[in-house]
């Protein structure tokens, strides 16, 4: 769906794991392979990758235990200031996403859902600042003790 909103869109996949599937889908999307990146890094590059985006996507199944999740990567993409496409039902992803409008949330795995977040994700229009604030808010050591600390002392 971006793509066919901006020609010029392109993708890359990190990733440590085989990347067949990805291929696959690819081909099977038709997708012209000159706008398609498949890389794997060390972890302490993927930084360095992610900074030159303009946006990260993560789409993980959930399971029961996936409500209970907070995915690294979310805290890594928003501190360097990327607006975050997810799907709902991840931990407290979409929770944090709305409450900071750091980023647009996948309700249902559908052609209107694709649609429309690409549409909103084209027009963000939050700075980089303004989205590694929701990273601070959320995601600083500082906010981690405070909220541990409250946790058990209203126990």
């Amino acid at each position: 769906m971006l793509k066919q909103l901006k020609a010029n869109a392109s993708f890359l996949f990190i990733s440590k794991s085989d990347t067949s599937a990805i291929q696959q889908i690819c081909s099977e999307l038709e997708l012209d392979f000159n706008s398609i990146y498949l890389t794997s890094c060390e972890y302490t590059e993927i930084p360095q990758y992610i900074s030159i985006g303009n946006a990260s996507i993560f789409f993980i199944v959930t399971s029961f235990s996936g409500k209970a999740v907070s995915p690294t990567k979310q805290a890594e993409v928003l501190s360097l200031g990327l607006p975050i496409v997810a799907n709902s039902g991840l931990g407290d992803t979409d929770a944090i996403l709305r409450e900071t409008k750091s980023g647009v949330v996948l309700k249902h795995f559908t052609q209107s859902e694709y649609q429309r977040l690409a549409e909103e994700i084209l027009q963000f229009e939050k700075g980089k600042e303004q989205t590694r604030e929701a990273a601070k808010q959320y995601f600083t050591l500082e906010s981690g003790i405070e909220k541990y600390d409250s946790i058990y002392k209203n126990l």
